[in-house]
């Protein structure tokens, strides 16, 4: 059963990590004549980061104690620290800031979410801590929300 459920969800990261980074990398117009092996694997980190942050939390809610202490460890880890560096760097991300150098684009261009792919949408990043949009406010709600969830998975699984 959790050998399953372990192939399972890395069958799915690796599946969105490589559909969301191929959709970015053809279709961003932002990219078009700078394309190169280092934004490519630049864009399938941070998808890969993006995937395991925010959809892992479905298997979270569903295997929950089935998963490993370790892989709910890492979970919260990496949450928090998105947290903490966007916090540190201004409301940014330090990927979405290396690929922005990288391609030459304002630093104020924010991270294309599948959503953003999708519709074909170009988001902002906040000015700072002090001036977040809209969308950052719920990205920080979603990641306590996550964090809060992941805590108390770790306390069933301790107590089961």
């Amino acid at each position: 059963m959790v050998h399953d459920i372990t192939l399972n969800y890395t069958l799915v990261l690796i599946v969105l990590t490589m559909a969301f980074t191929l959709l970015e990398f053809n279709g961003n117009k932002n990219y078009k004549n700078k394309q190169t092996t280092v934004l490519f694997i630049l864009l399938v980190i941070h998808y890969f980061i993006w995937v395991f942050s925010f959809l892992s939390i479905i298997f979270v809610l569903y295997y929950g104690t089935k998963m490993s202490m370790t892989f709910l460890l890492v979970y919260l880890s990496t949450i928090i620290f998105i947290k903490i560096q966007w916090y540190v760097l201004e409301n940014r991300c330090f990927l979405t800031s290396m690929v922005n150098d990288l391609v030459k684009q304002d630093d104020t261009a924010g991270f294309r979410d599948p959503i953003d792919i999708i519709f074909q949408r170009y988001p902002i990043a906040g000015e700072s801590n002090k001036s977040k949009t809209s969308r950052d406010i719920i990205m920080d709600g979603i990641i306590i929300t996550y964090v809060f969830i992941v805590l108390y998975t770790i306390h069933k699984k301790r107590f089961k």
